[in-house]
């Protein structure tokens, strides 16, 4: 019997969205998977290039990127030391067994050994045990390591003398992909990227790429290098409209420069944007800024400023909607509202920096539009691309 749409949509979703999907956690779609593991490991190998892990406790989708963003990361690291102690932590369980119980002090003595730059490792400095904090936090939050007993934000102020005993999880050796190469032909990560991204590209068709990244990325930004599959998105636009209609409760969205999916409506198993907070609604108003100012752009839909026309428009923003405002917002100096718009719009992919101080703003900043009720207390609300945005009377896309 094969599977309805209904229950792909509903596989689709957890696949994607979540890291595991733990039997005893989500029965239902564990099960419903299981029972059609082989048309829906079939659908995405086919749809998407990507492979499904399923063992008897879970299920698990490897979902790997066509190629890599400047967005792309670990949500709540803040520093490069964040994700180099992340990769020794993961070197460490995986010479440990499953369920295997560990002392925090013979991590640290294990990273300290595996840390590239030891020299630098200093775990007498605060921001370093922070940054073991923030590393030893996620990968509890991941389902990598469970804590049998302690503490481990107390490390952050007791030094290398403070103990935590922890233990590997079942699910652990399954987080890192495994390669058949051996890193040591590698000459840098930088080349090991570039024979990624070439394997992406001679491996999988148009069709499974594309999938991919409008499943995986906010947008498809059209360049010199990828007019091919412009024009393959051209060609299949009533295609891929039915396809993520028939599997997926997104909408297939094409311009000149941009491909994306669309939601009608916010759905909160799904990272969208603009979400409810209010520093999103306060970047959808800065369009109808940009879009009054009739910037020039180029062949590819770029607009780029200067520093001095990137503050000039945070000013003028903020003179024309501060009122509405929360009260976190309207207290941000000019230079703070500049740089949180712009890291906002960078995460977003929808503003990257450019040369000597230079912003640029891609295309797909322009989908998305918001202004304020004029002479109204009552603010009411219209459904934007990826969710509704409360407190904005339109929202055009």
């Amino acid at each position: 019997m094969s599977i309805s749409n209904e229950d792909m949509i509903e596989v689709i979703e957890a696949l994607f969205e979540t890291n595991w999907i733990i039997r005893g956690e989500n029965r239902h779609i564990y099960h419903v998977i299981k029972r059609n593991e082989r048309e829906i490991s079939k659908h995405l190998l086919e749809n998407y290039g990507l492979k499904l892990i399923i063992r008897s406790d879970f299920i698990k989708l490897e979902k790997i990127p066509i190629s890599p963003k400047n967005w792309m990361g670990i949500e709540g690291f803040n520093t490069e030391m964040d994700y180099v102690l992340f990769c020794c932590a993961m070197a460490f369980t995986e010479e440990k067994g499953e369920e295997e119980a560990f002392l925090l002090n013979e991590l640290i003595e294990t990273m300290t050994l595996f840390y590239p730059e030891k020299d630098l490792l200093d775990w007498t400095n605060y921001s370093h045990r922070k940054s073991l904090v923030r590393v030893l936090n996620k990968m509890v939050n991941l389902r990598l390591i469970e804590v049998i007993e302690g503490n481990t934000n107390d490390f952050t102020e007791k030094k290398e003398d403070y103990e935590v005993l922890y233990k590997i999880s079942k699910y652990s050796r399954y987080f890192i992909r495994s390669y058949p190469e051996n890193f040591d032909t590698y000459q840098d990560g930088e080349s090991f990227i570039v024979s990624e991204e070439s394997n992406n590209l001679t491996e999988f068709d148009s069709r499974t790429r594309i999938f991919r990244q409008l499943l995986m990325e906010p947008v498809i930004l059209r360049t010199t290098a990828n007019e091919a599959e412009f024009y393959y998105l051209r060609n299949q636009k009533h295609f891929i409209e039915s396809y993520f209609e028939k599997f997926t409760p997104f909408s297939f969205e094409l311009t000149k420069n941009t491909a994306m999916l669309t939601l009608q409506e916010r759905k909160t198993a799904y990272k969208t944007f603009p979400s409810l907070k209010s520093m999103d609604e306060c970047f959808i108003q800065l369009v109808d800024i940009v879009r009054k100012e009739n910037f020039k752009y180029n062949a590819l839909g770029e607009i780029t400023l200067t520093e001095n026309q990137w503050k000039t428009l945070v000013d003028n923003h903020a003179e024309k909607n501060m009122f509405g405002w929360s009260k976190k917002e309207q207290e941000l100096s000019r230079e703070q509202l500049a740089n949180k718009l712009f890291n906002l719009g960078k995460e977003w992919g929808m503003l990257v920096e450019g040369e000597v101080g230079e912003i640029v703003i891609l295309p797909n900043f322009s989908r998305n539009i918001g202004r304020y009720a004029i002479d109204s207390d009552v603010v009411t609300t219209k459904e934007s691309k990826k969710g509704k945005t409360d407190g904005l009377t339109e929202v055009i896309l």
